[in-house]
């Protein structure tokens, strides 16, 4: 991430997606690190929320 309304609250904001898969079971796993640039910003509660959403919606989409 080297712009964008992210970097105004976080001095750093990494995003790492890898899938795993076992027999016919898939799993996803995001990892988000990052780091505030101080105490008073909030966890990326809502970037969460869109990552989960977006996961749903590929399974969705897989799965039709």
């Amino acid at each position: 991430m080297i712009e964008g309304d992210l970097l105004e609250d976080y001095k750093s904001f990494y995003i790492t997606t890898h899938v795993e898969t076992k027999g016919e079971n898939k799993l996803v796993i995001w990892i988000i690190e990052y780091e505030k640039k101080n105490a008073n910003v909030s966890d990326p509660h809502t970037f969460m929320e869109f990552a989960l959403n977006m996961t749903k919606d590929i399974e969705t989409h897989h799965i039709k």
